[in-house]
């Protein structure tokens, strides 16, 4: 869990979970957040403040990725210890020489070998995916690409140790087994991504808000509105049936996908397991109860509590007509 002393170091530059957001091709996070967070003027004192307004489950979260870390160091140490090399954490932040704004933590160092370690908590589910992940292609999601990239270069550079490689050392769902993957140097690719720090970061500096990625970043970027109208080009249009023809796509596949549920309902029929011939299980069909206030019944019998607790919120919602 990051300290408010630590986030605050971190809007100085472009660190390595950044870069991925910044070409695009990271799945939680867009370039629009990353400078926002970089603009983010808000202080130690302050940050301090909200980190007391985590909830018990995000504290939770954040302490058990501390901990698996802990354990990938302890279990890939285990694993190595007869090559007479040893795994050693680092906190340091480490920058580029020629361009401050362009910067890195790492995860392990390691003595004895020309390695650095960037360690990762894999869901189970998530790493059979073979497009993402696969062991024996040496396979990992771009966005850990391009991050063992940035760390590689950077801490190269700041320390004048050029690192060979970089390990991404995977700790997959409960079963506390590890795998390893192997970024080796690559010119080319830490070339682009110094290409767009430079870019970003002139903008960062400008104060230019990068495009919108996501329909969130719209939402985030103009959420002040005005009422006057303006007029759609031919391209705007072109755009706008390309929605449409989406939208009809995504209908017909809910559509479809619908009534082969009802087909799967029908082979189940009032069992809750379907299982293949080896016995592992394809689809769970069971009951679920849930607790939801009633809110209608409370506005009706106690309208004055009703009123006193109500919280109103707005959002600004798109329709394609």
């Amino acid at each position: 869990m990051l300290t408010s002393d630590q986030i605050v170091e971190r809007r100085s530059g472009i660190g390595a979970t950044d870069i991925s957001a910044i070409l695009g091709i990271n799945p939680y996070k867009t370039a629009l957040k990353v400078y926002k967070e970089k603009i983010d003027t808000t202080s130690a004192e302050d940050l301090a403040g909200k980190q007391e307004e985590y909830t018990k489950e995000q504290l939770r979260r954040m302490r058990f990725g501390s901990f698996a870390e802990d354990y990938i160091l302890d279990v890939w140490n285990e694993e190595h210890a007869h090559e007479e090399v040893k795994a050693v954490k680092d906190d340091r932040l480490f920058r580029h020489p020629n361009y401050k704004y362009i910067i890195s933590h790492i995860d392990a160092s390691v003595c004895g070998a020309p390695l650095l370690l960037e360690f990762k908590s894999v869901d189970s589910l998530y790493f059979r995916d073979k497009s993402a992940w696969d062991e024996n292609l040496n396979i990992i999601p771009v966005n850990y690409l391009v991050q063992c990239a940035h760390e590689r270069l950077v801490y190269s550079l700041d320390t004048g140790n050029d690192i060979e490689s970089v390990l991404l050392v995977a700790c997959v769902g409960s079963s506390g087994n590890i795998v390893e993957f192997r970024y080796d140097k690559n010119g080319a690719l830490e070339s682009k991504i110094l290409e767009a720090c430079h870019k970003f970061w002139r903008n960062v500096e400008n104060r230019i808000e990068p495009e919108c990625m996501t329909y969130e970043d719209a939402i985030d970027k103009f959420w002040d509105t005005c009422p006057e109208a303006i007029v759609a080009t031919h391209e705007h249009q072109e755009m706008l049936q390309c929605a449409k023809k989406l939208q009809e796509e995504i209908k017909r596949l809910e559509q479809e996908q619908d009534k082969i549920k009802a087909k799967i309902g029908e082979i189940m029929g009032h069992n809750e397991v379907l299982v293949s011939t080896d016995g592992k299980p394809l689809v769970t069909w069971k009951k679920q109860k849930s607790s939801r206030f009633d809110i209608g019944l409370v506005k009706s019998k106690m309208p004055d509590m009703y009123h006193k607790f109500i919280k109103e919120t707005e959002s600004r919602v798109m329709r394609i007509k």
